[in-house]
């Protein structure tokens, strides 16, 4: 970002100096730029080659015995099968992913305390340990 106007600068660079561009509207358009050009990019590839789907999904049906549970999924999994409740596990879950979500806001001191390091660092960690936990000890859930 520059604070200096638009108009004031050279047109080209020299050598060694990076050219200079606005953040808004020059930078912002760039990335724009960029990420619909990916779109269209996975957009054309998705039309030239489309998937196929072999068979009608059923959500009466059994899962095959050979199907592995993603390892996200697991510590959900174990969350559920230490609550034995759907709703106490979701709950939560948010809680965790809004902690998580709040984390930096709480952290946006410019002063380098180790004690505010330490108080942001630990349910990180804890949330770490027990995925850690929860994918070495995955409880008879096949994956």
């Amino acid at each position: 970002m520059t604070t200096r106007s638009f108009k004031g600068r050279r047109k080209h660079a020299r050598r060694g100096e990076q050219k200079e561009y606005p953040f808004y509207p020059n930078f912002v358009l760039r990335i724009f730029m960029a990420i619909m050009g990916t779109v269209a990019v996975i957009a054309v590839l998705s039309a030239l080659f489309p998937l196929s789907l072999d068979q009608i999904a059923d959500p009466l049906a059994a899962p095959d015995p050979g199907t592995r549970t993603l390892w996200i999924l697991k510590p959900a999994i174990l969350l559920y099968n230490i609550t034995f409740s759907p709703g106490i596990t979701v709950v939560l879950i948010t809680i965790f992913a809004a902690l998580f979500v709040l984390l930096p806001l709480l952290d946006r001191s410019g002063q380098r305390s180790i004690k505010r390091r330490i108080l942001v660092a630990i349910p990180f960690l804890l949330w770490m340990i027990f995925l850690a936990l929860s994918l070495l000890f995955s409880t008879g859930v096949p994956g």
